[in-house]
């Protein structure tokens, strides 16, 4: 994450544009302090934000799957490295109070960007600039 926010602080425009979850402020900014936020309490936990985040969803419902991409042997070996932690109700509430609906949510790409994946729009989904 160190060297991907060390790239991202030398050109503040990346992600912005293709990226408008978080409206209201630049995205990136957001983006950066929420996974801070996550390392932060990964660390806490002896954990990495990936496997915070895997265990996080896993804990969702026995009706999730995580299906985690890499191309590296060692981030596979990261992802399952805690492949059964499963959180305690203190720590997916406190996961949970950082990322949620009200922090993070709205379409994955903005107009023109969706217009090239056919994949991505979820039924009921709204395009960045449509109206309900």
């Amino acid at each position: 994450w160190a060297d991907v926010k060390n790239r991202l602080d030398s050109d503040r425009r990346c992600y912005g544009f293709f990226h408008p979850r978080l409206p209201d402020e630049p995205l990136i900014f957001v983006e950066v302090a929420l996974v801070d936020a996550l390392a932060a309490i990964a660390a806490r936990e002896g954990a990495t934000p990936a496997q915070l985040s895997m265990a996080w969803v896993l804990g969702q419902g026995d009706h999730i799957v995580t299906i985690p991409g890499t191309s590296r042997i060692d981030h596979l070996e990261e992802n399952i490295a805690r492949w059964d932690w499963e959180l305690s109700p203190e720590l997916a509430a406190e996961v949970s109070a950082l990322i949620n609906t009200a922090t993070v949510a709205g379409p994955r790409y903005n107009a023109e960007m969706q217009s090239s994946v056919e994949t991505e729009l979820l039924p009921g989904e709204l395009l960045p600039g449509e109206l309900v």
